[in-house]
């Protein structure tokens, strides 16, 4: 805080001197830190999100509101609870996804965005893994119906008895 006092015209360099009367210094408000967290590589749907926000209680008296929202994505999101910083999202969809945490302390808004890719079901999050080197759920023989190692069996039946897709797993029929 800067004063500047006018000496009336009076001589350079004159010092004067002031009094300030119920003068009171009300300490700024900073704005809420607000932190996401991070989702782990592969996720499957609900993803737990780590959300968190610290505020400096001001303006007085404290009131702090926190939102979650969906920025972009392949489906929609669905929140357990969108105004709480630590929550679920579960998605309608597998692939790419940023979310915003939002926090306002009715006198400053903050945000964070995270991004992340995940899966919306166990069976694509299966063929995304398996299939990872070659396009993930893109790669056209990571379809269910597909047979990549020609043994008789398709990724479907794969994934449900737990089998490599790309690699056989059987002999005249039998699974090995």
């Amino acid at each position: 805080v800067g004063f500047a006092v006018d000496n009336g015209g009076g001589a350079a360099g004159v010092l004067n001197n002031c009094s300030f009367s119920n003068l009171s210094i009300i300490p700024l408000n900073k704005a809420p830190v607000v932190s996401t967290g991070s989702v782990a590589t592969n996720s499957l749907s609900p993803i737990t999100l780590g959300g968190s926000v610290t505020d400096d209680n001001f303006p007085a008296p404290p009131s702090m509101t926190t939102q979650w929202s969906m920025i972009s994505g392949p489906g929609s999101v669905s929140f357990g609870n969108a105004s709480a910083p630590a929550t679920t999202a579960t998605l309608s969809a597998s692939g790419t996804y940023s979310l915003r945490l939002q926090a306002d302390d009715t006198s400053v808004v903050a945000f964070k965005d995270l991004a992340f890719s995940a899966y919306a079901t166990p069976v694509e999050q299966w063929q995304g893994t398996q299939f990872a080197a070659t396009g993930g759920l893109s790669d056209p023989l990571a379809a269910l119906s597909q047979d990549p190692d020609h043994d008789g069996l398709s990724n479907l039946m794969e994934y449900a008895l737990g089998i490599d897709p790309e690699v056989a797993g059987t002999t005249n029929g039998k699974i090995i």
